[in-house]
């Protein structure tokens, strides 16, 4: 039942993000771990898709990520809010740091497992005179699967994210 009401708020969030949204972006992204709960090592963390609506507020622009990836504890789904700030602007080019919350679940049993994260980076921006523009961000990235100590010695890992966007302006075409 929970989870119903998940997916159905998720799906009224993102249908009401699409018709109101300033920027919508489709996010591939990889994630270069290293280290985790048993200590330090190299390792792949995965392959993440996002959907990420960005909203102008103050200077910067308030974040929400809807985000599906493979993890060290299996697939997961998780929604990430954040807020990212721009420090160099010049023409179509747009350079911020950003920082997000993360609260997910992950998804290799039917239960689900809670997992949550934080993410802090820098993102670079070009928009093209209508409304079309480019994503590139890379960060450092905390996530946590407690109930996962249970199966696993690797519950708590380390990344560094690499994502590339493509997306649109809606709206106000200023800017």
């Amino acid at each position: 039942m929970m989870r119903r009401w998940m997916l159905t708020i998720g799906w009224c969030w993102l249908m009401f993000g699409m018709a109101q949204a300033q920027y919508l972006s489709f996010q591939p992204a990889g994630y270069l771990g290293f280290a985790h709960s048993q200590g330090g090592e190299y390792f792949y963390g995965g392959f993440g898709l996002g959907i990420q609506y960005e909203h102008e507020l103050g200077p910067g622009r308030v974040l929400g990520t809807l985000e599906y990836r493979a993890v060290q504890w299996g697939n997961q789904v998780a929604f990430n809010a954040g807020y990212d700030y721009p420090y160099w602007t010049q023409g179509p080019w747009r350079a911020g740091v950003r920082g997000q919350l993360q609260m997910g679940s992950a998804l290799f049993q039917s239960g689900g497992l809670l997992v949550w994260g934080a993410e802090v980076g820098t993102s670079l921006q070009w928009k093209s005179p209508k409304a079309f523009f480019v994503h590139l961000g890379l960060g450092l990235r905390f996530s946590h699967c407690p109930a996962y100590e249970t199966y696993s010695q690797i519950f708590t890992v380390w990344e560094v994210p690499l994502n590339v966007g493509i997306g649109f302006k809606f709206g106000n075409r200023k800017g």
